[in-house]
């Protein structure tokens, strides 16, 4: 979650923020198809139920009304308890899309196993997700520095300047939600100041502006955290103003997708930019528990999309996992900062 070579885009309004979410991939071979089945089902013969819960992300109680989609079953609307089931499902691996108005759309795993040798039989799966409401919004502003670096006044930086917001797995109920990164994207307007309207409620966000060009000179900024805690409601957080200072390029960056290892799922990180594999050398991206662990490493989006995964295709439960990047270098031959990623397999 071979990876997905490409990645679906949100729907977004011009000028404004859609709430649809983009879906992402989800293992290794998946299809970004809405709520397709991912794998090749082991026989027809070979069919599994599903009951499934959905509960609001930040209260936990259960949510209704919700539109279930996924192939093998007909959709379905959980009960006022947040429940729906779905029977006859053959065995293999489901993305399964979640909607209602009031609410961030996402797609989320199910697997429908099997069990025994001889007498092989699909497994019934209890399956309980959950979903952020949208309401809160992020607002800002970004100035430049001058291009004189003696003068520190600040200029405003004007309009069509990009500004992204990413959605961390460190916020409360996470999960295995896949939310697209930036899960949000907008631009400055004339003076300077940016608007992120109708987001999730959730903890972990942060704003970033990628690499652009103005008076000759080069601009961007590192992830900055939304330190706001969780935002819920109609809440509605003023970031502080961003300001960026002229540079020949940019820093390298890599974001993780998530902080939660899922079994038999790949861990996504997203660079800021293309990376030149050839010069960064076999040894700079090692995942890491106890010791070193064998890994496969697959690259996507033209190598600004890494995904990884223990060479025995599953994290082991209770074990947290880190990689360590160390010298990785981009198509500019700019260097990512040393640093370690750390993680958890969820239960």
């Amino acid at each position: 979650m071979t990876f997905i070579p490409s990645r679906l885009r949100a729907a977004r309004r011009s000028g404004s923020l859609s709430s649809a979410l983009a879906f992402t991939a989800l293992a290794a071979g998946l299809s970004v198809l809405t709520g397709c089945q991912v794998d090749s089902p082991v026989s027809a013969d070979l069919k599994g139920t599903a009951s499934l819960t959905v509960l609001d992300a930040n209260t936990s109680l259960p949510v209704d009304d919700v539109k279930l989609e996924f192939l093998g079953g007909d959709d379905k609307k959980t009960s006022s308890g947040g429940q729906a089931t779905f029977e006859n499902l053959r065995a293999g691996t489901y993305l399964v899309r979640l909607s209602k108005k009031g609410y961030e759309t996402s797609q989320e795993p199910l697997a429908i196993t099997t069990s025994g040798t001889e007498n092989v039989v699909a497994m019934n799966v209890t399956q309980t997700y959950r979903i952020h409401r949208v309401g809160p919004a992020i607002k800002g502003r970004v100035l430049l520095r001058p291009l004189s670096l003696s003068d520190s006044t600040a200029t405003v930086a004007g309009d069509s300047v990009t500004v992204e917001l990413r959605l961390t797995a460190s916020g409360a109920g996470a999960g295995n939600t896949l939310y697209l990164t930036p899960v949000r994207t907008t631009k400055t307007s004339s003076t300077g100041y940016f608007t992120f309207d109708s987001v999730p409620e959730f903890s972990g966000y942060t704003v970033a502006i990628p690499e652009f060009a103005r008076g000759g000179k080069t601009f961007s900024q590192a992830a900055t955290t939304v330190s706001s805690g969780t935002l819920t409601g109609s809440q509605q957080y003023t970031q502080p103003n961003i300001v960026l200072s002229p540079a020949p390029l940019g820093p390298l960056q890599v974001f993780p997708r998530s902080l939660n290892l899922t079994p038999n799922q790949g861990w996504v990180f997203e660079f800021s930019s293309s990376i030149d594999t050839a010069r960064s050398g076999a040894g700079s991206i090692q995942l890491t528990t106890v010791g070193n662990v064998n890994a496969t490493k697959t690259w996507s989006q033209n190598f600004t999309v890494l995904t990884i995964a223990p060479s025995t295709g599953t994290w082991l439960s209770g074990t947290s996992y880190s990689v360590v990047f160390t010298g990785v270098r981009d198509t500019q031959n700019r260097t990512l900062a040393s640093q370690t990623i750390t993680a958890n397999r969820t239960p």
